[in-house]
């Protein structure tokens, strides 16, 4: 009889063990940009969570940054019979004057336990780059069907105070 009590024990703290093993969850923040992020250009904010997927995202804590849901994305993978499965929810935020933005965690809820994620810092570059853009048609009017040939000469600089992109009328 001792001996059962001893297996039951056993067999109880190895399920647990697996149990736990089981719910490595991983949730974190993270902002997608391989380039340089300019005022006023949109980027990709992402919230991740890795095993499993989430229940509930809070963006509240982002409000002021009017983020714009993109869509969600999910990535499994199978490595030697281990599965992992990676789930993002990506929002557009639109990047403020130069400087750092910060953007502050937001609350995530995944298998009924909650999780916040880690600020983000982003650099909105100080540099202002502008544009000025110049096309012209080969003529003035077609019909369908007829090849226009339009050129489009561009010219930028980094010194110019304006803001954005701008388009010459001329």
């Amino acid at each position: 009889m001792k001996y059962r009590g001893s297996a039951i024990l056993l067999v109880a703290l190895l399920a647990a063990g697996v149990a736990h093993a089981g719910t490595g969850v991983r949730v974190y923040a993270k902002v997608d940009s391989d380039t340089t992020i300019y005022p006023g250009q949109a980027f990709t904010y992402s919230v991740v969570v890795e095993g499993s997927k989430p229940t509930r995202i809070d963006i509240t804590p982002l409000e002021r940054f009017s983020p714009r849901r993109v869509g969600p994305s999910t990535e499994i993978q199978t490595i030697s019979g281990r599965t992992s499965m990676r789930h993002s929810e990506n929002y557009a935020i639109v990047a403020g004057p130069p400087g750092t933005m910060v953007l502050p965690g937001v609350t995530v809820v995944v298998d009924g336990q909650t999780y916040t994620t880690n600020p983000v810092e982003v650099s909105i570059s100080t540099e202002v780059v502008s544009s000025l853009l110049r096309r012209k048609a080969s003529v003035r009017a077609t019909f369908l069907g007829i090849p226009v040939l339009v050129s489009r000469s561009t010219r930028s600089s980094s010194s110019l105070p304006a803001r954005g992109w701008h388009v010459c009328s001329k």
